[in-house]
């Protein structure tokens, strides 16, 4: 939600708006951030998760570094179909989705213990 804050809701032309969505979908819980913002170029989502590219796009305001750490540990941690996804379009907005296993009380007690 802070890139929200920081990175769509800088230039949005009028009222910025940032919509927070959790839902269950099967055995998986899946967030979604979304906001109004200045969106961005299909090259630059394609960067931010591109685990062998550049960290930041030429010009950009951030690195990108935190984003695609925090997609390569959920992925680490429960496996290549989970992590995070980048739907943008410029002027259009940015989505950005948080798929997760949906653990119960004893799984997450297990996953906490099994991290260093």
């Amino acid at each position: 939600m802070e890139n929200a804050i920081y990175h769509g809701m800088d230039f949005a032309d009028g009222d910025g708006e940032i919509a927070v969505r959790a839902r269950r979908e099967g055995e998986d819980v899946l967030i979604q951030v979304s906001d109004n913002g200045p969106g961005m170029p299909a090259e630059v989502v394609e960067r931010l998760l591109d685990p062998a590219g550049e960290y930041a796009a030429p010009g950009a305001k951030g690195s990108g570094i935190g984003f695609r750490n925090v997609h390569l540990r959920i992925q680490l941690t429960f496996g290549p179909q989970y992590g995070l996804t980048i739907q943008s379009e410029p002027d259009a907005g940015t989505t950005v989705s948080i798929r997760l296993p949906a653990l119960g009380e004893a799984e997450v007690r297990r996953e906490r213990r099994e991290q260093p």
